[in-house]
């Protein structure tokens, strides 16, 4: 039997115990109207992951599924492993939906349950950004920039909409020193392949 076939078998159970009124209006300003993150590192992945996050508001608008689950994720502060591991959850959603899965299930009663650390839950608000190499610094935040409509929404909006970037992985972003490192320009930024190979050859010169 293949995967989707499962998948199908799954949610047309769940549909067929779900009930049938529809959800109350939901504020997507909650949801930052389903534009962007408000952490840059988070908004780093959602561009290089090409994520759509309007097909969030779709499994709410025809599937009833509870989007302000994901609330904690679109607000988040910290690039920690639990919004990595909601972010994770959300790809996965929306990959389904695309897929067709989800069709005209009733999701009112689908709950994502993000993985239990148990006793390790303390790794779960461990900073990731601490892991982030600063020469890659300013090429996050560029690309982090383009990810979905930035025009007075999420933090990151405001900063670049008055000429400031802010360093990756705060909340509370503070201006980047200028240390003559030029911001590529929005046609300039390279994959992280071609990043590799051009500091594999300046190693060799």
């Amino acid at each position: 039997m293949k995967p989707t076939t499962i998948f199908v078998s799954l949610f047309a159970t769940l549909a067929a115990a779900a009930p049938t009124e529809k959800r109350a209006n939901v504020d997507l300003g909650l949801l930052n109207n389903l534009n962007n993150f408000n952490q840059v590192d988070l908004n780093y992945l959602l561009k290089v992951n090409s994520l759509d996050l309007q097909l969030l508001g779709g499994l709410g608008q025809a599937n009833n599924f509870n989007v302000l689950g994901f609330q904690n994720l679109f607000q988040a502060q910290q690039f920690d492993l639990n919004a990595l591991l909601q972010l994770q959850q959300l790809q996965t959603l929306l990959q389904f939906h695309q897929l067709g899965v989800f069709q005209q299930f009733d999701l009112a009663q689908l709950q994502l349950q993000q993985l239990q650390l148990g006793l390790l839950g303390n790794v779960g608000g461990v900073d990731l950004a601490q892991f982030i190499l600063p020469n890659v610094v300013t090429q996050v935040q560029t690309i982090a920039s383009q990810a979905g409509n930035f025009g007075g929404l999420g933090q990151l909006g405001q900063l670049i909409g008055g000429g400031g970037v802010g360093s990756v992985g705060s909340g509370n972003v503070a201006p980047v020193v200028d240390s003559g490192t030029v911001t590529p320009a929005v046609g300039d930024i390279v994959t992280d392949e071609e990043f590799a190979a051009q500091e594999g050859s300046s190693s060799l010169n």
